[in-house]
C-alpha cells in the first residue's frame, strides 16, 4: 500500500529539499510501477490502479512546488498544505 505523503516527508533526517524531492521521485516512481501492473479495467484492482495514478499526480504537484517554490495550478487544499508542512520541516531544520 502506498504510504501518505506526509509520513514520508515526516520520517526524512535532516530534511533537505533534495532528500524531499527524492523521497517523493523514489514514491512516484513506485506508484507508477502498481499503477503500470494492474491490467483489469473494473473492480477492486481498477480502483487500486486509479488511486496509484492518482498519487502520483499528486507528488507531480508536490515536485512543482518543490521545483518552482509556488503551488501547482491544480493544487488542492490538502496539497497546499502539504506544501506547508515541507517548508516548516526545511526551515526547522536550516533548509529552505
Amino acid at each position: 500500500m502506498m504510504r501518505e505523503l506526509e509520513r514520508i516527508i515526516a520520517t526524512i533526517e535532516s530534511p533537505t529539499r533534495a532528500k524531499i524531492i527524492g523521497a517523493l521521485e523514489a514514491e512516484a516512481s513506485a506508484a507508477e510501477r502498481v499503477a503500470g501492473s494492474i491490467r483489469r479495467r473494473t473492480g477492486p484492482e481498477a480502483e487500486k490502479k486509479r488511486a496509484a495514478r492518482a498519487h502520483v499526480e499528486r507528488i507531480g504537484r508536490i515536485l512543482h512546488f518543490l521545483h518552482h517554490q509556488t503551488p501547482a495550478s491544480s493544487a488542492t487544499k490538502e496539497d497546499e498544505e502539504l506544501c506547508n508542512l515541507i517548508v516548516a520541516r526545511l526551515w526547522a531544520h536550516g533548509n529552505q
